[in-house]
């Protein structure tokens, strides 16, 4: 048998091996699932950890420079969060409970407000192609579906929150120990990798850090101030569902250029049904809010720490969107930025070599 046989018959070798080793490990299931559950239970929480860790390390860092005890500044920031978190719980919950439930009670007569538009808007294009009311009703129909599956995953979500409290609370303590030993088990990591990777290694972290780490926070903290903003502002304008609307506004703007327009459709469509000039109000209000946050908000927390131009964000948010929707256009810009810096190390270790 030549060279060139004995490869495929190799490759052919070591496909029909990975289909017997699925088709084991499926009929395995009953044993290994619930290990995969437990597994997924402590890993939720660890990662949520790690997360707050890393938006906390920070503040951490820069009250420790100041001379005050590392225990002593987790424990102040910990005071300060949890006060605020738990005071935002106690009084944010429920009336985003009640304001959601409303609002999805208010869904129907909202459907049907734009169906008597849509008829009105049909018996003034008497001219246009016959097609066009049939269309518009289809639209809404869908509309009315989706806004109703919306608020049921909105229930669905409340009610899986509240199912792994358990898990959740076990998320600062978690997040403690990482704080207050980020520098010995850092240490410890460093210790696993050979030495002549080392160098490579923290630059790389160093660089990750300095580029992705003060984009996520940026966004976060831009984030959250966009929904108490908009909140506020909303609740001057007297919309029914401020905080609803708010919090969509504030989490939406997490995603560059298109953010905004998505967050402010809903609140623009709730407020056309009531009139048109009080959308155009509101429209107008979002919009210079938005400009505030584009021209001064976002270059000073966010800066341009990913250092891309905007016609390559435009196109991965489009990718990001076709692959994964909502989630795929916040998570594709600090995965393409990872990815730049990993390819760029991965370069000068090939150097090294």
């Amino acid at each position: 048998m030549d060279y060139k046989g004995l490869r495929w018959l190799i490759r052919i070798l070591v496909f029909l091996l990975l289909v017997t080793s699925l088709y084991i490990l499926m009929k395995l299931k009953p044993f290994w699932s619930p290990i995969l559950d437990i597994t997924q239970m402590l890993l939720i929480p660890t990662i949520l950890a790690f997360f707050l860790a890393y938006l906390l390390h920070p503040i951490v860092e820069f009250i420790v420079k100041k001379g005050l005890n590392r225990n002593l500044s987790i424990l102040l920031i910990y005071t300060i969060v949890l006060l605020l978190t738990g005071f935002g719980i106690y009084k944010g919950v429920p009336l985003i409970v009640e304001q959601v439930k409303d609002l999805s009670d208010q869904i129907p007569s909202l459907i049907k407000n734009y169906k008597e538009i849509s008829t009105s808007i049909h018996d003034k294009t008497q001219k246009y192609p016959l097609g066009i009311h049939s269309k518009i009703e289809s639209g809404f129909d869908n509309l009315e579906g989706k806004l109703n599956r919306l608020g049921d995953r909105t229930f669905n979500f409340m009610g899986s929150f509240i199912r792994h409290t358990f898990e959740l609370l076990m998320v600062p303590f978690i997040s403690y120990y990482m704080l207050k030993d980020y520098k010995k088990g850092l240490n410890k990591f460093w210790l696993f990798v050979p030495e002549r990777w080392r160098k490579v290694g923290q630059g790389f972290i160093e660089d990750a850090d300095n580029s992705i780490g003060g984009y996520i926070r940026g966004q976060f903290f831009v984030a959250i101030s966009m929904a108490i903003v908009t909140t506020i502002a909303l609740w001057v304008l007297k919309v029914d569902y401020a905080i609803v609307f708010g919090i969509i506004n504030g989490i939406t703007n997490i995603i560059p250029y298109f953010g905004p327009i998505l967050g402010a459709i809903p609140v623009i469509v709730y407020a056309a049904s009531i009139s048109f000039k009080y959308a155009l109000t509101i429209g107008v209000i979002l919009t210079i809010i938005q400009l505030l946050e584009s021209n001064i908000l976002n270059p000073i927390i966010v800066g341009r720490s990913i250092s891309m131009h905007p016609v390559t964000i435009m196109f991965l948010l489009i990718i990001g969107g076709e692959f994964a929707g909502i989630f795929g256009m916040i998570f594709i810009i600090p995965f393409f930025a990872l990815l730049k810096i990993l390819i760029k190390y991965f370069r000068m270790g090939a150097t090294l070599r």
